[in-house]
């Protein structure tokens, strides 16, 4: 099983890493960017370019990040998400896993509305990420970034993990749907359990569109 592969460049060299590359060429593979390699060659998990200019060696790193998003919306504008979803999809930076089911809640001031979770790798930072997904939200429907890779960020505008995500029942519901064992890193405990725990707090059995709740924001 080969897990690296180097490949020499002019100015330097390139390395693939990955759990198993030994399907991999070298010799046939054609990209124009580390971008589109990792997208062209999916077992490829990173990419370090190594480029020496004047003696001196940089090193470029490219990586697949773990991230999880929530939409939420109105109940009635699922062609909004749907337009969304689409959106992450055709995102050339992006590599969509799965998408949850979309669950409907009726809120403590009697609105109702929907929300569902995505997983997806990316290659973008945090901080791109941010400005797409802003870039996204419309006046009836928001995307926000519930968790990336297993990191604690804290800028004046951005918290990751999304802020007392622990305690948003309709966030954890979908969450739990496609990403049961991922990890909450504030609290270091599971998604499953941290669902378990809201809804033992609640006495709740799951979302049935009441008003009960204390959780549903």
């Amino acid at each position: 099983m080969i897990k690296e592969i180097k490949i020499k460049k002019n100015d330097g060299f390139v390395v693939l890493k990955g759990d198993d590359l030994s399907e991999l060429n070298p010799k046939k593979m054609s990209f124009s960017d580390f971008k589109e390699a990792m997208k062209l060659y999916p077992k490829i998990e990173s990419i370090e370019y190594h480029n020496t200019v004047e003696d001196v060696t940089y090193v470029d790193y490219y990586s697949w990040n773990k991230l999880y998003l929530a939409v939420v919306s109105n109940a009635d504008n699922m062609d909004e998400i749907n337009d969304i979803i689409d959106e992450i999809y055709d995102d050339d930076a992006c590599r969509v896993e799965t998408v949850s089911s979309f669950y409907n809640y009726l809120k403590s001031n009697g609105e109702s509305i929907v929300c569902g979770c995505i997983g997806l790798d990316t290659l973008d930072s945090i901080k791109v990420l941010k400005e797409k997904m802003f870039s996204m939200n419309t006046d009836n429907t928001k995307v926000y970034l519930l968790l990336f890779n297993d990191e604690i960020i804290e800028y004046p505008d951005l918290i990751i993990p999304y802020e007392k995500l622990s305690e948003k029942l309709f966030m954890l519901e979908p969450l739990n749907e496609i990403a049961t064992y991922a990890f909450e890193p504030v609290s270091g405990k599971r998604i499953k359990v941290l669902l378990d725990e809201m809804k033992g707090d609640n006495k709740c059995d799951g979302c049935s569109g009441c008003s009960k709740c204390s959780a549903r924001g």
